[in-house]
């Protein structure tokens, strides 16, 4: 369906990605997307009868989701859990601009913003532990625009299912297609104030180098992603292997 119609920023299935042992992710399982707020009834029908959605984590600060509340949606859990380990949130980007803040954060911060996200983090525990139950999906992601937490989130999700990191990145990469299309309005109101094209690319669009940052720490604190996903998440070898017998599927 075309988001234009739904109203849902950067929403995509997280399906069709194939995994080290060449299986694929199942489609309608799980999604990911951007802030809600915007939801018509259209939108609203297609999340809980065409998805069938059964829950929604919100990785947006107590502020953001105030500022562009999730609609309640009948036979849909809406779990708010805070990804953001930084000092920066979307819902206060006006301030940000005006009081000439937004210069203050370099493509290091940015990265250091990754870096400290997939590590000891309630919010991913929370996603992981709805993806384990496996009562709780087809199951929604987001943030407010989709691409940061929820990149994140993504990838943890990828990682557990052996999706090969490069494959992992280009999946990532597709919110730039979307933000080509959809430039965010905070741009423009924006635009008097930062004067640095590339800065305000940083805040629009995606980069590698910040996922690939995620992901480094990941191995930096933890060696490898098994003993991450042990670590962090309880998921043992056996486990594993449940969820990817449940969320993957052979290739025909």
């Amino acid at each position: 369906m075309d988001q234009s119609t739904i109203q849902i920023t950067n929403f995509r299935d997280m399906g069709g990605l194939v995994t080290n042992s060449g299986n694929r992710v199942k489609e309608h399982l799980l999604f990911r997307s951007g802030e809600l707020n915007q939801l018509n009834q259209n939108g609203v029908h297609f999340i809980q009868n065409e998805l069938n959605i059964q829950s929604i984590i919100d990785f947006r600060d107590e502020a953001e989701a105030k500022s562009a509340p999730t609609p309640l949606i009948d036979g849909v859990k809406n779990f708010l859990v805070p990804a953001n380990k930084m000092a920066i949130n979307f819902a206060s980007m006006k301030e940000l601009i005006e009081d000439d803040l937004l210069s203050q954060f370099s493509e290091g911060s940015l990265e250091q913003f990754y870096r400290a996200l997939p590590i000891k983090n309630a919010a991913y525990k929370k996603l992981v532990q709805q993806f384990k139950s496996k009562n709780h999906v087809p199951l929604l992601q987001h943030c407010t625009a989709g691409k940061d937490r929820t990149g994140v989130g993504a990838m943890i999700l990828y990682l557990i299912l052996d999706v090969p990191f490069n494959a992992i990145v280009q999946e990532y990469l597709l919110t730039n297609d979307y933000m080509t299309n959809h430039v965010p309005a905070w741009v423009e109101r924006a635009k008097p104030y930062v004067q640095d094209s590339n800065l305000l690319n940083k805040f629009i669009f995606v980069d590698e180098a910040y996922l690939s940052a995620a992901y480094d720490e990941i191995l930096q604190v933890y060696k490898t992603v098994d003993q991450y996903l042990l670590e962090e998440f309880e998921i043992d070898a056996a486990m594993r292997q449940t969820l990817h017998q449940f969320y993957t599927e052979e290739v025909l």
